[in-house]
């Protein structure tokens, strides 16, 4: 793992209307880093990992990749904000896993993961698809990489999403409660997907209910609650024995 700030979020505030999502966040996550953030419904997770992606803009604060400004370009002393070509351009080194698939339903699971870089990046189809192979591959599916969605479990669309992800080669990947839409018994395949990357050395910010995984997976633990992280530690030490109040009250009502 890496000791440079891969992202910085400073301070990072973000409203909807008269509603406080997020309330001067502070994280830093360094290269090869796994950050896993746990905490309630409605505490501002999925937004900070939208704004992270831009596809929400932040009201204030900033957040830094690799020390430049995310959604600015710096002209002269001014900022201007990206066009939508620069923030596309941003988005390529940002892997997002949803907690839907939304998978292309007419394609096959090698031509939903060979799409991106076919059309976003100029790879020839050819090319694309040797390469979704390969990451299907890498994800468990060898064998389905010409069967349809609604053929495949949940478990399995979701690999493919991941798989999709992957094969624009980000330089991080964000997972927004990648398993809370599966039947129990799916989300262990996805989650050792997930645990392989991190083992290859994949940054991540996993916004997770999986205290398990968070626990052995993680490099660090966030407890985020009402748009503020209340606590921030080592895995199995805070869960171990957290100190904000709140952290308790969500860790003894999921344990």
């Amino acid at each position: 793992m890496g000791e440079k700030p891969l992202l910085e979020a400073r301070n990072v505030s973000k409203s909807f209307g008269p509603l406080k999502v997020l309330k001067g966040l502070n994280l830093t996550v360094k290269e090869g880093e796994t950050v896993c953030i746990i905490g309630p419904s409605g505490g501002g997770k999925s937004t900070f990992l939208r704004c992270v992606n831009f596809l929400e803009k932040i009201d204030s604060g900033a957040l830094l990749f690799k020390g430049q400004l995310v959604g600015y370009a710096e002209h002269g002393n001014k900022l201007k904000e990206w066009d939508e070509k620069e923030a596309a351009a941003f988005r390529v080194k940002v892997g997002m896993v949803f907690q839907h698939f939304n998978l292309y339903p007419h394609m096959t699971a090698a031509e939903n993961v060979a799409i991106g870089p076919h059309i976003v990046k100029g790879e020839l189809q050819d090319k694309a698809l040797a390469r979704a192979h390969t990451l299907l591959a890498k994800v468990g599916l060898a064998e389905k990489f010409n069967s349809y969605p609604l053929q495949l479990s949940g478990g399995q669309q979701q690999r493919v999403a991941i798989a999709r992800a992957l094969a624009m080669e980000p330089e991080i990947m964000l997972f927004d409660e990648a398993t809370s839409a599966l039947d129990p018994e799916l989300v262990g395949e996805v989650l050792q997907v997930m645990h392989d990357l991190a083992v290859d050395g994949m940054t991540m910010i996993v916004v997770t209910h999986e205290i398990g995984f968070a626990r052995e997976v993680g490099d660090t633990l966030v407890f985020m609650d009402e748009g503020i992280i209340a606590e921030q530690g080592k895995p199995k030490a805070m869960l171990a024995n957290p100190v904000n109040a709140r952290t308790k009250a969500f860790l003894s009502s999921v344990l």
